[in-house]
C-alpha cells in the first residue's frame, strides 16, 4: 500500500439502534482502499436533525455545537494521522488509522518485516543451529515473496492480518512459475 491509498471519513447515526426518543448512536467510519474500520463516538444524535451531506447536526442548541465541534476535531486528527503515514511513505489501513486515533500505537506487522526478523535470527545462529545454505534459502525465499507481493498485489509489502489461504496458494503457484527448483528447496528446509 503506497501513498496513493483511497481514503474517506464518514460520520453517521446508526438509526437501527435508535432509542424510544429517536436518539441514535453516532458512529465514525474510516475507509482505506475499500476496507472499513468503524467506531462508536459515545454520543447520540436525533436522526431527524442529522445532515448526511455535511455529516453534522443541523438546527440550534448546545448538543449541535458540542457534537459538531467533536466531529471537526476528529476529522482534523484523522487527517493528520493519515498525513503522517503518507509523509513517511508507510503503508496504512483503516484499522491502523482507527488504532492511532484511539492511541493504540500498535502498528500492524507486515509479511516481509516478519520474514526479515526471522532471517536476522537465523543469521545470528549460523554455525550453531543453522548452516549458511539454510540462511541463503531463507533469504532467497524472502526475495521471491517480495517479488510475488509486488506482482500480485502491486504493493511493497503485505499486512500479516490480511494473509489468507489464497495468498499462500498463489505464492506457491508463483514459486512454481519462477522455477520448480525453488519450491523443492523451500519444502526441504
Amino acid at each position: 500500500m503506497e501513498a496513493n491509498n483511497t481514503f474517506s471519513i464518514l460520520f453517521y447515526p446508526k438509526t437501527s439502534d435508535s432509542d424510544k426518543n429517536g436518539m441514535s448512536p453516532l458512529f465514525l467510519r474510516i475507509t482505506v482502499d475499500g476496507k472499513r474500520a468503524e467506531l462508536s463516538l459515545k454520543r447520540k444524535v436525533n436522526s431527524e436533525q442529522w445532515c448526511s451531506i455535511s455529516n453534522k447536526v443541523k438546527g440550534n442548541g448546545p448538543t449541535k455545537d458540542e457534537v459538531n465541534g467533536y466531529i471537526d476535531e476528529l476529522k482534523f486528527r484523522i487527517r493528520r494521522i493519515q498525513g503522517e503515514f503518507v509523509a513517511q511513505e508507510k503503508p496504512f489501513t483503516a484499522s491502523m488509522l482507527k488504532g492511532r486515533l484511539l492511541n493504540k500505537g500498535n502498528e500492524l506487522k507486515t509479511v516481509l518485516s516478519i520474514y526479515d526478523g526471522h532471517n536476522a535470527k537465523v543469521k545470528s545462529l549460523m554455525g550453531k543451529d543453522y548452516t549458511y545454505s539454510t540462511y541463503r534459502r531463507h533469504v532467497r525465499t524472502r526475495n521471491h515473496l517480495e517479488g510475488f507481493i509486488q506482482k500480485e498485489y502491486g504493493q511493497r509489502d503485505f499486512f500479516i492480518q490480511d494473509v489468507e489461504l489464497g495468498f499462500i496458494t498463489r505464492f506457491e503457484h508463483y514459486l512454481h512459475m519462477v522455477g520448480a527448483g525453488v519450491v523443492h528447496s523451500i519444502k526441504g528446509m
